[in-house]
């Protein structure tokens, strides 16, 4: 698998963003919260998308400054680029997730690489358990 993130790959619509939200389960690895939700099949395009689409985020609350949260949510979205490379997410029912960073400090890329591992991870539990089971 080529280790890109393109834009199919993020979650980027408001009726998804808001049905991830309203719906989803959440979980927390420090320092990352991870909100999860199977992917609603009347909000799915008729064209192939990727199995799982994620939302990256950082609170005003936490960094005030614009230049702040923009360079956490790059480096989130440059660890979940390299973590996707090596890990086997992919799931059999198409799952959003948005990543939430949580933190009040800035930490190093390695950390932050395990810390969206476990969160990829949680969030895929997550899914699977709020899908509804067929009889």
């Amino acid at each position: 698998m080529r280790a890109t993130l393109s834009k199919n790959d993020r979650l980027h619509r408001q009726k998804r963003i808001d049905y991830l939200f309203s719906a989803g389960k959440s979980a927390v690895s420090y320092p990352i919260r991870v909100v999860a939700v199977p992917a609603a099949l009347d909000l799915l395009d008729v064209e192939a998308e990727p199995a799982l689409q994620t939302l990256f985020s950082v609170a005003k609350k936490r960094f005030k400054r614009a230049v702040q949260r923009n360079r956490h949510k790059r480096r989130m979205r440059e660890a979940y680029r390299l973590e996707k490379a090596v890990a086997d997410w992919n799931p059999s029912t198409p799952v959003w997730l948005a990543l939430q960073y949580i933190g009040n400090e800035e930490i190093p890329l390695p950390e932050l690489r395990t810390a969206i591992r476990k969160a990829v991870e949680k969030g895929l539990d997550l899914a699977h358990e709020s899908t509804p089971s067929r009889p």
